[in-house]
C-alpha cells in the first residue's frame, strides 16, 4: 500500500512511553473503569468509542461494527480497535454486558456487486466488507511526539520496557526488553525469543533499553520507525517470494469442467473482496485453470468518497480510517481483514500476508499464466476519479501510488480502472464533466508510461485494462480513439441495461435488441459496435456476460408469454440485495435446474431474437432476466465471429460453473 509517512493508527500500545511510566504508580488512568462495558465477546455489537477489556488490556472501538462469530475480529484487529492502556479494571467496569448497541450490523460486504448499471443502478457493490480498516503496517508508530525534543527516550529514560516472557502473548506494536535491547512485536507472538532471527516476529527498536527511540529525534513522524517496515501491507512479499503451496493448485469445484483455451481468447472474471463473507467464496474456489484474467474488486482511492458514505456509512468509516495516514488520491486496500488478515488453511500465524492476497499469491504461484489485476473504483468507489483525472498534479499522485501498490503486492500483473463513469451518470449524480472525456485518456497515458517504466525496472509485463460503460452516452463521454492506444483490453460491461432501479422492462444483458427495446443501443451487439466506431479495435474488446440476473415484482400490462410490454412495480427479492439474483440461486429456486422450465409459478422463456432468457410469473407479476448457459454460449460464439479479444464475467461467486463452461463452449474450446 502506498504510504507517505506511516503513522500508527492501530495504536496497539502507546509508543513514546518508557516502561518506568507503565510500571509507575497507577493512581491515574486515562480510562475510568465505569467507562468500560466489559470483556470483549465474540458476536457482540460495538459502537465507536466503546471500551472493552481484552488480553489484559483496555481497547476502544474505532468504528461501529459487529464481531461476527468465528470471524476473528478481536481487539487485536487494528482497523477496529485501539489499545488504550493495561487492564486495571479486573476485566471490566460495573456496567458489564454488551452495550455495543445496534448501530453496527452487517452493512458491508454482502450488498452485491458492481451492478450499478448505465441508466441508474443500485447503490450496492464495492462496499468493502464488514470490517476493513488498517491492521497492518502500523508497527512503528508516532514514536516521536508532536513537539520533537526528547520524547522518545533519550538520556532522560532510565527504565526499560517490560521484560520479555516466553509465556506472554504479545500483539502487534507491543514492546519488550530482552538482553539489553528493546524489541517491538511485528505481529501476534508467543514464545519466540526477541533477537533470535531477523526474520522473526520481533523488530529491534533500540539497544539502549528504552522503548520508542525511533531515531530522528522525535518530530511529527516519529522518525523512520513509523513505517514499521511496511509489514502490515505484506512488506515486499510478492509472487517471487517463498510461500507454501501445499494443496495448490486447487481442483475445479461445483460444475466447472476443464477446458483448453485453443483460441488464446481472454476469459476473465471479477472476484469481489467481500465474497469471503456471506457468499462464502474464498479464492480457492476460483476456477483458475479456466481463466486468463482474474480481476480483484475493488481497490479504493483515498479522497472524496460521498457515494460510499451514502451507500454504506460503516464502509465509509472504515475507508476513512484506512486513509487517515495517506494523501488524497492514493490507492488503498478497503477491507484489510478480508484482503490481508483472514486466516486460511496453510497460513502461519507469522505470515505477514494472509487473507485474499495470501491466497492469490498461492493461486498465482501454481497458475503462473493467469493475469491478476487489481480493479480500482467501482460503483460506489469512483468519486475520486472525478477530482484527480483532469488535474495533472493529482493524477501523478494517483499513478505513483499505483506503482507503489504493484511493487508491494508483486503477484498483481497490472491494473484495471473501473471509473463509473467519465462524464457522469454514476452513483454520485453531482459528478461528471465534459473534461472527463480527455481526462480519461490522459489517465491511461500516464498509467501506461508509469507501467512501462516499472517493466524496465522489474523485467515483468504489466497490463492496463478498464471496465467501461455500455450505454451510448457513456461511450460518447470518453475519447477512446486517444485512450485505447495505451490499453491492453477494454472490458465492455454489457449488462445492467435494465433493472429494478426503475420500472422500465427489458433484457438486462441481451446480446441483441428485443422486440420491445425501450432504449436504442441497450444491447451487447450495439455496445460493441459503438465502441468499435469510437476507435476501440475488436482485438482489444472483451464482451461481458452476467453471472446474475435482475428482476422486478408487480409487473402489470404484460401478457402470459410476454412481460416486456408491461411496467414494473419495484425490485424483485434478491439474493444479497433486492433486484439482483445470483445465477446459482436462479437455477435452484426459480428455474428448477440448469435445464428446468420454471417452478413455483415461474415459467422459462428464451428470446431467440435477443439471445436472452427470462423467467416470468404471470400470476404475481414477477420477472427475472439473466444470462444462462445458452445465452453465454451465444456470447462466446459472437466474440469469436466478431474477432473480439474474448469474454469476461461479473462475478465469479454467483456462478456454479455452468456460465463459465458455456463461455468456453461458445469460444470453441474443447474440454480437456
Amino acid at each position: 500500500m502506498y504510504m507517505d509517512k506511516k503513522h500508527s493508527k492501530s495504536g496497539f500500545m502507546k509508543t513514546a512511553l518508557c516502561a518506568g511510566l507503565i510500571a509507575a504508580s497507577q493512581a491515574s488512568w486515562g480510562v475510568e473503569c465505569s467507562q468500560v462495558s466489559g470483556a470483549w465477546q465474540d458476536g457482540g455489537n460495538y459502537s465507536a468509542g466503546q471500551y472493552v477489556t481484552f488480553n489484559s488490556g483496555i481497547y476502544s472501538a474505532l468504528v461501529n461494527h459487529t464481531a461476527h462469530l468465528g470471524a476473528g475480529w478481536t481487539p487485536a484487529v487494528g482497523s477496529l480497535w485501539r489499545y488504550e492502556e493495561p487492564d486495571h479494571c479486573d476485566g471490566g467496569g460495573d456496567t458489564g454486558g454488551d452495550n455495543g448497541g445496534d448501530t453496527g450490523g452487517d452493512n458491508g460486504g454482502d450488498t452485491g456487486g458492481d451492478n450499478g448499471g448505465d441508466t441508474g443502478g443500485d447503490t450496492g457493490g464495492d462496499t468493502g466488507g464488514d470490517t476493513g480498516g488498517d491492521n497492518g503496517g502500523d508497527t512503528g508508530g508516532d514514536t516521536g511526539g508532536d513537539t520533537g525534543g526528547n520524547n522518545n527516550g533519550g538520556d532522560d529514560c532510565d527504565a526499560s520496557a517490560p521484560a520479555w516472557s516466553s509465556s506472554t502473548v504479545y500483539t502487534q506494536g507491543k514492546e519488550v526488553f530482552h538482553k539489553g535491547a528493546v524489541y517491538k512485536a511485528k505481529w501476534w507472538t508467543q514464545g519466540d525469543e526477541p533477537g533470535a532471527s531477523e526474520w522473526g516476529p520481533w523488530e529491534l527498536v533500540d539497544a539502549s533499553g528504552c522503548p520508542g527511540d525511533g531515531g530522528d529525534n522525535g518530530g511529527d513522524d516519529g522518525g523512520d520507525n513509523g513505517d514499521g517496515g511496511d509489514n502490515g501491507d505484506g512488506g515486499d512479499n510478492g509472487s517471487d517470494d517463498p510461500i507454501d503451496t501445499t494443496g495448490w493448485p486447487k481442483p475445479l469445484m461445483e460444475n466447472n469442467k476443464p477446458y483448453q483455451n485453443t483460441t488464446n481468447s481472454v476469459v476473465g472474471t471479477y472476484f469481489v473482496e467481500w465474497g469471503v463473507y456471506g457468499r462464502n467464496f474464498p479464492v480457492e474456489k476460483i476456477p483458475a485453470q479456466n481463466l486468463t484474467h482474474l480481476l480483484y474488486a475493488f481497490i479504493a482511492v483515498c479522497g472524496p468518497n460521498e457515494s460510499l458514505r451514502e451507500a454504506n456509512p460503516q464502509g465509509h468509516s472504515v475507508l476513512m480510517n484506512e486513509c487517515s495516514d495517506q494523501p488524497d488520491y492514493t490507492v488503498t486496500i478497503h477491507d484489510r481483514f478480508a484482503a490481508l488478515e483472514k486466516s486460511y488453511p496453510g497460513d502461519k500465524w507469522d505470515d505477514p500476508m494472509r487473507g485474499n492476497f495470501g491466497q492469490l499469491r498461492r493461486l498465482k504461484k501454481t497458475n503462473p499464466d493467469i493475469k491478476i489485476l487489481p480493479s480500482i473504483g467501482g460503483w460506489t468507489l469512483s468519486d475520486p476519479f472525478f477530482y484527480f483525472a483532469n488535474d495533472a498534479q493529482k493524477r501523478a499522485v494517483f499513478v505513483s501510488s499505483v506503482v507503489d501498490f504493484l511493487k508491494t503486492y508483486k503477484f498483481f500483473d497490472g491494473v484495471d480502472i473501473d471509473w463509473e463513469y467519465p462524464g457522469g451518470g454514476g452513483a454520485n449524480t453531482g459528478l461528471g464533466s465534459p473534461q472527463d472525456r480527455d481526462g480519461y485518456a490522459e489517465l491511461m497515458h500516464d498509467l501506461r508510461t508509469a507501467l512501462d517504466k516499472l517493466e524496465a525496472e522489474t523485467g515483468k509485463d504489466y497490463q492496463l485494462t478498464s471496465a467501461v460503460g455500455s450505454a451510448p452516452s457513456k461511450i460518447d463521454a470518453v475519447n477512446y480513439s486517444n485512450a485505447v492506444q495505451y490499453m491492453d483490453y477494454v472490458f465492455a460491461m454489457t449488462y445492467d441495461y435494465y433493472g429494478g432501479w426503475n420500472n422500465q422492462l427489458g433484457h438486462q444483458t441481451g446480446l441483441y435488441a428485443g422486440d420491445h427495446e425501450i432504449h436504442e443501443g441497450f444491447s451487447s451487439d450495439a455496445t460493441i459496435n459503438n465502441l468499435m466506431s469510437a476507435g476501440v479495435p475488436a482485438n482489444k474488446l472483451v464482451l461481458g456476460a452476467a453471472m446474475y440476473g435482475r428482476g422486478w415484482k408487480g409487473v402489470t400490462g404484460g401478457s402470459e408469454t410476454d412481460p416486456f410490454a408491461g411496467t414494473g412495480g419495484g425490485k424483485h427479492a434478491g439474493t444479497w440485495e433486492d433486484g439482483v439474483l445470483d445465477y446459482r440461486a436462479i437455477e435452484q429456486k426459480f428455474l428448477g435446474g440448469a435445464n428446468g422450465q420454471g417452478i413455483d409459478g415461474y415459467k422459462y422463456f428464451y428470446d431467440e431474437k435477443a439471445e436472452a432468457p427470462f423467467l416470468w410469473n404471470f400470476s404475481n407479476g414477477s420477472l427475472i432476466t439473466f444470462d444462462n448457459a445458452r445465452s453465454a454460449k451465444a456470447k462466446g460464439e459472437y466474440a469469436r465471429d466478431k474477432g473480439l479479444a474474448g469474454v469476461f464475467t461479473w462475478e465469479v461467486d454467483a456462478d456454479n460453473g455452468n456460465i463459465l463452461n458455456a463461455v468456453h463452449e461458445g469460444l470453441g474450446h474443447p474440454q480437456q
